[in-house]
């Protein structure tokens, strides 16, 4: 903290290489300083330099930043028929985040509440399903809508003959 009239004239810090100035913030006795820093877990040390020609004493703070979304993808346990229709599928959203690593994975289907897990569609019918990923920094990725088609129910064979029996059962 300067005294009197002494100013702080900027602030230095050192992340493990080379000293470099934080900010300059143009004299003044308090100062805020903002610093980039990119994605990762980093220490930074940090001490101010005064008029006075004097620096106080260094100051350490650790960061853990990360600022990328977490990939995301969706998987059916089955594979359609030739006509795209599924009998029956479950859905898995799949993730990786290599920096704070994955909170959840989730499984939206029709518009309807995120689910956890895999979500089962064993009822007839057209799902639009979409996948949602976060990470533990709170970055979170939505994966592209799929469309499922299922049909659970056999079809019905019906035989009808083209004339009556011509005598007896025959």
């Amino acid at each position: 903290d300067p005294l009197g009239s002494h100013v702080i004239t900027w602030i230095e810090g050192n992340q493990g290489g080379s000293d470099f100035a934080l900010c300059d913030p143009a004299d003044a006795k308090s100062v805020n300083c903002a610093w980039g820093v990119g994605d990762g877990q980093r220490t930074l040390n940090f001490w101010a330099h005064s008029s006075k020609g004097d620096t106080s004493e260094m100051s350490s703070v650790g960061l853990s930043v990360d600022s990328t979304n977490p990939t995301g993808s969706l998987t059916v346990s089955e594979t359609p028929n030739a006509a795209g229709w599924y009998r029956g599928a479950t859905v898995t959203a799949n993730g990786s985040d290599s920096l704070s690593g994955v909170a959840g994975r989730w499984v939206q289907v029709n518009g309807g509440a995120q689910q956890a897990g895999p979500v089962s569609l064993y009822t007839s019918g057209i799902y639009t399903v979409n996948g949602v990923v976060r990470d533990n920094a709170g970055n979170q990725i939505a994966t592209a809508p799929m469309t499922l088609n299922v049909d659970t129910v056999a079809p019905i064979v019906t035989v009808i003959p083209d004339r009556a029996p011509d005598g007896g059962s025959w």
